[in-house]
C-alpha cells in the first residue's frame, strides 16, 4: 500500500518534471533497441522501446524491450526500491512471449507480468503473484 507521504513526493515529482528525468531504476549499460522488422505484425512492434512508469504500490518501474522477434520479446524489466525499502532496486533480462494482444513475462518470483497497449498508446501492466496484482500504466519515452 501506498504512504500519504510517498504519494506527495510522487505528485511532486511530476509537478516539477523530475518524474521524467530522474530514475530509482539501475539500467544495465549499453541498451541497444533494435528497430522491428517491416514483416513484424504491428501490434507487438509497438511495444519496441523504453517505458516508465509506477506500480500502484509505490515502485517505480522501468521497462525495455531491446527487440521484438516473432513470437517474444527481449527486455530488461527494471524496478526501483520499494517504498518500505523491504527490497533494492535491481533489473534483469527476461525473454517475454506473446499470448494474444499481450507480452507476458514470467519472473522466478514467482510472478507473472502481462503488458497490453492501450489506445492512448501507453502500457498497460499487471504484475501478479501469491499476494496479489499491482497494476501499472507506463508511458513510453522519446529520444530528447
Amino acid at each position: 500500500m501506498i504512504t500519504r507521504a510517498w504519494l506527495l513526493v510522487l505528485v511532486l515529482m511530476v509537478a516539477s518534471g523530475l518524474a521524467s528525468c530522474v530514475s530509482a531504476v539501475p539500467l544495465p549499460p549499453g541498451i541497444k533497441i533494435v528497430p522491428p522488422t517491416g514483416g513484424m505484425p504491428t501490434r507487438w512492434a509497438a511495444f519496441s522501446g523504453k517505458w516508465t512508469g509506477w506500480w500502484e504500490d509505490g515502485i517505480e518501474h522501468v521497462l525495455v524491450v531491446e527487440e521484438v522477434r516473432e513470437t517474444e520479446a527481449l527486455v530488461i524489466y527494471g524496478w526501483g526500491p520499494s517504498p518500505s525499502r523491504s527490497f533494492d532496486a535491481g533489473w534483469r533480462r527476461e525473454h517475454g512471449t506473446f499470448e494474444g494482444e499481450s507480452l507476458v513475462l514470467r519472473l522466478p518470483r514467482p510472478a507473472v507480468v502481462s503488458y497490453r497497449l492501450r489506445p492512448d498508446g501507453k502500457l498497460e501492466g499487471w504484475y501478479i503473484w501469491n499476494g496479489g496484482v499491482s497494476r501499472a500504466v507506463l508511458v513510453k519515452d522519446t529520444p530528447r
